[in-house]
């Protein structure tokens, strides 16, 4: 049955992809350094393609910047924001609070066309730990963990 609904359904005509890329268009483009799925280059060849959009570069992991808006964790942030604003002390910059910030600019942007700009770069509170420092990092926890077992 699968197999007679998917031919029927199949579309009779070859269609061509339309091509990339629409001077016309501002698209807001997300590029994440370190995105396991899409390669940062990718969000710089789609800007060129749109040279009317933004790019936005977010230096995190992950794919994207998915589940940080969500209204549960902006309300805490800003509870916590308030907070600290109203005991005269530096809020705590977080991984979370930097991508809550981020998606928040290009929601901002997308719901009044102002506050972006191309290029930006949403900071992370901290060096990420990649390479030879993530090395140097797990080899230290392991010659911690080795001194504990003498």
């Amino acid at each position: 049955l699968d197999w007679m609904v998917a031919m029927v359904t199949w579309p009779a005509y070859a269609r061509p992809v339309p091509p990339v890329g629409d001077a016309s268009l501002e698209p807001v483009i997300i590029g994440n350094l370190h995105d396991p799925r899409t390669a940062y280059a990718n969000a710089q060849e789609l800007r060129q393609a749109f040279p009317e959009g933004y790019l936005v570069t977010w230096q995190g992991y992950g794919h994207g910047l998915k589940d940080s808006h969500t209204s549960q964790q902006g309300a805490s942030i800003l509870r916590e924001y308030e907070k600290s604003r109203a005991e005269n002390k530096l809020p705590e910059y977080t991984n979370a609070v930097a991508k809550y910030a981020c998606i928040s600019k290009v929601f901002h942007y997308l719901d009044t066309g102002e506050g972006i700009r191309d290029g930006h770069t949403c900071l992370l509170p901290e060096a990420l730990n990649l390479g030879s420092a993530r090395a140097v990092s797990k080899a230290r926890e392991l010659i911690t963990w080795f001194s504990q077992r003498k």
